[in-house]
C-alpha cells in the first residue's frame, strides 16, 4: 500500500497546475439545469395535451367503427336476403348459401337495440344519439321486411335442417299468405325486398348512418380544437427554450474548445500513431489522462514482446503454433517456386498418456518435435509448427520430389533414433501461385 501511494504521489507531482473541469462545469451545469427544468415542464404539458388529443381521436374512431359495423352488418343482411329471394334455387336444389351468411350475421350484437345501448354510455351529443336511433329504427324495419320475405320463400323452398338457421327468428305469416299459391308467395317476397318502400328505407338508413359518422367527425374536431391550440402554444415555447439551450451549449463549446477539445484531439491523433502524449497542455484532467496513458504505454511496450512470444509459440515444444502456421500460409503471396506442406500425427500418444502418464506423453511430444525439426526444419526452425495435441506441420520451400522422398526416408530413420512413431502426409505445390489454403484441405493422405 505504501508503494502504491508513493507511485501515485510521484505521478501527481509530474502534472503542472491547471484549470480544473469543475471550475467551468458547475456554473454551466446550474444554468443548463434551470433550462432543462423548463424544457421538462413543457414536455410534460405537450405530452398531456397530445395524450388528450390521441385519446379523443381513439375514442371517436371507436365510435365511427361501431357505426360502420352497424352499417356493414345491416347491409350484409340486406344483400344476403336479396340474393336468396332473387335466386332461391340453383339447378335442382335450394340455394341456401346466402341464408347461411344471413344466419351467421344475424346474432352479431352491433345492430338495433344493441348499438343504441352502447351509445347510451358513450360521451357523444344527444343529437348524434337521436340520429343513431333513427338509423336503428330503419335497420329494424329492413330486418322485419327481410324476415317476412324469407318466411314466404321458406314456405315455398324449405331450407335444410341446419343449426345456423336457428338464429333466424320465425316470422308468422297470415292465414291469407299461407293459402296463397307458391308463385304468389314468391312474387310477394320479391315485391317486399325489391319494392320502393324497402329501397327507400334502405336509402334512408345509409344516409342516416353516413350523417351520424359526419356528425361524430365534426364533434371530434371540436373537442380536439382547444387541446390542439394549447399544444401548438406549448410546442412553440418549447422550441424557443430549446434554441436558448442550444445557444448555451454553443457558448460552452467555444469556451472549452481550446482548454479541452484541442488537446484531446491532438492526443487522439498521437494515440492512433502510438506516440507519447503531451502532458503540459489542456485542463488538469486532460494532463492527468496524458500522464497515465504514457505510463501505461511504457508498461505495454515492455510486456508486448513477452505476450507475442507466448501467443505465437507452443509452450511445451517451443515450436510456432497454429496461429503462426496460418500466418505463414497467408504470407505465401510470392510466385515462381515450389512448396511442400507436411502434416504429422504422433502415433500411440493416447496409449502413452494412459499407461505411462502425461509426463511420458509430454516427453514423447518433445522427442517428436525434435525429430521433425531435424528432418524438415530450416536454419531457424521457424517453418515447423505444432497445432496442438499430436498434430504437427512443416512448410518447406523450393523443394523437389526427390528431396521430399529423401526427407521422408531420413525422417523414417530418425524416428528410431528418437524412439517415436509419427505418421506423415504431404501436399506438393510446384508453383506457389496455387492458393495454398485451398490445397491444404486435401492434405489428408498419409504416406
Amino acid at each position: 500500500m505504501k508503494n502504491e501511494k508513493k507511485d501515485n504521489s510521484a505521478l501527481l507531482s509530474k502534472i503542472p497546475s491547471g484549470i480544473r473541469t469543475k471550475d467551468i462545469a458547475i456554473p454551466i451545469a446550474v444554468l443548463l439545469a434551470i433550462v432543462h427544468i423548463i424544457v421538462f415542464t413543457m414536455i410534460i404539458l405537450s405530452t398531456k395535451y397530445s395524450v388528450a388529443i390521441n385519446s379523443t381521436l381513439t375514442r371517436y374512431s371507436e365510435y365511427i367503427t361501431e357505426i360502420n359495423k352497424f352499417n356493414n352488418g345491416t347491409m350484409v343482411l340486406s344483400e344476403t336476403s336479396s340474393a336468396y329471394i332473387m335466386t332461391p334455387t340453383t339447378g335442382n336444389s335450394v340455394n341456401y348459401g346466402p341464408m347461411i351468411s344471413y344466419g351467421t350475421e344475424f346474432p352479431e350484437k352491433h345492430r338495433g337495440a344493441d348499438i343504441i345501448e352502447k351509445f347510451k354510455n358513450y360521451d357523444v351529443s344527444a343529437e348524434i344519439k337521436a340520429t343513431l336511433e333513427v338509423a336503428a329504427s330503419a335497420a329494424n324495419e329492413m330486418i322485419s321486411t327481410q324476415l317476412h320475405a324469407i318466411a314466404l320463400m321458406r314456405d315455398v323452398y324449405p331450407l335444410p335442417n341446419m343449426p345456423v338457421y336457428d338464429s333466424i327468428p320465425e316470422y308468422e305469416l297470415s292465414l291469407e299468405e299461407k293459402q296463397m299459391p307458391d308463385e304468389a308467395k314468391v312474387g310477394l317476397a320479391k315485391s317486399l325486398i325489391f319494392g320502393g318502400d324497402y329501397s327507400k328505407t334502405k336509402g334512408d338508413f345509409n344516409s342516416t348512418t353516413n350523417e351520424c359518422i359526419d356528425m361524430l367527425r365534426h364533434e371530434m374536431n371540436e373537442v380536439c380544437k382547444n387541446e390542439t391550440v394549447r399544444l401548438s402554444i406549448t410546442r412553440v415555447a418549447l422550441w424557443i427554450v430549446t434554441i436558448l439551450s442550444i445557444l448555451v451549449l454553443i457558448a460552452t463549446f467555444i469556451m472549452l474548445f481550446k482548454l479541452m477539445l484541442v488537446p484531446l484531439s491532438n492526443d487522439v491523433r498521437k494515440i492512433a500513431s502510438d506516440e507519447a502524449l503531451d502532458d503540459t497542455k489542456g485542463l488538469y484532467e486532460v494532463r492527468l489522462l496524458a500522464t497515465a496513458y504514457n505510463d501505461l504505454k511504457q508498461r505495454r511496450d515492455t510486456l508486448e514482446e513477452t505476450l507475442r512470444e507466448a501467443a505465437e509459440n507452443d509452450a511445451l515444444t517451443k515450436l510456432p503454433n497454429r496461429y503462426k502456421f496460418n500466418h505463414a500460409l497467408a504470407k505465401q503471396n510470392e510466385k515462381g517456386y515450389s512448396v511442400a506442406i507436411f502434416l504429422f500425427d504422433i502415433n500411440y500418444l493416447k496409449q502413452t498418456n494412459d499407461t505411462l502418464g502425461h509426463l511420458a506423453g509430454d516427453a514423447l511430444i518433445c522427442r517428436s518435435a525434435e525429430c521433425i525439426l531435424e528432418c524438415f526444419g530450416d536454419d531457424t526452425g521457424s517453418n515447423c509448427y505444432r497445432f496442438g495435441g499430436d498434430e504437427f506441420s512443416a512448410i518447406v520451400k523450393s523443394i523437389t520430389h526427390e528431396e521430399i522422398e529423401y526427407k521422408i526416408k531420413k525422417f523414417t530413420e530418425s524416428q528410431k533414433k528418437y524412439d517415436v512413431s509419427i505418421a506423415i502426409g504431404y501436399e506438393y505445390i510446384d508453383d506457389i501461385r496455387t492458393p495454398i489454403n485451398a490445397i491444404v484441405g486435401y492434405t489428408e493422405t498419409l504416406r
